[in-house]
């Protein structure tokens, strides 16, 4: 289980037995949260930018600007096949963009 705090930050448990697994330092803005299918990826949004966190090694994120965003992003999904992701911002623009496979 994933939650974004009010700096930013994410913090992350194990379900079912509710115990801290880790938390990622934030930049000062609550955004949106989403987990790749498999567990193995969670994407966060603040200001503009979308952090691709790899949970398995917890190595530093992969970033991508939205710049076809003029308004911040207030919704985000990981697609099933855990290849892209899926961003909404509040101007109603709709993105759809590869995740970087870091290569």
């Amino acid at each position: 289980m994933a939650a974004i705090d009010v700096t930013g930050g994410v913090r992350l448990w194990s379900v079912p037995d509710g115990k801290p697994l880790g938390a990622f330092a934030g930049n000062g803005s609550p955004g949106c949260i989403a987990f790749a299918p498999n567990g193995k990826l969670l994407a966060v949004s603040n200001k503009g930018v979308v952090k691709i966190w790899d949970l398995t090694t917890r190595r530093s994120p992969r970033s991508r600007r939205a710049p076809l965003h003029k308004t911040p992003v207030n919704a985000l999904i990981v697609t099933p096949t855990g290849s892209a992701i899926i961003t909404a911002a509040e101007d109603g623009s709709v993105v759809l963009w590869t995740i970087p496979d870091g290569k």
